[in-house]
């Protein structure tokens, strides 16, 4: 499983991790794969969550740590 711009996410019951879910469901995943960080590292909005390889669970195609923005849904 890959994570991609798009994909939605669901934390653990931590906060600190996440697992791919589907978007389409009963109740809304926590955040949605927005994009990448701009060249500052910075998320395109204040409340966006950066995440990171070691903060998404059951994903084994993200080779070289790539850094994800993801917001939630409101």
């Amino acid at each position: 499983m890959e994570i991609r711009v798009g994909d939605c996410l669901e934390a653990s019951d931590t906060g600190d991790r996440y697992e791919e879910v589907p978007c389409e469901r009963e109740v809304l995943p926590d955040v949605k794969v927005i994009g990448e960080p701009d060249l500052d590292n910075h998320c395109p909005r204040k409340g966006d969550t950066q995440l990171t390889e070691k903060s998404i669970l059951d994903v084994s195609g993200l080779g070289g740590g790539p850094v994800y923005c993801a917001r939630a849904f409101a």
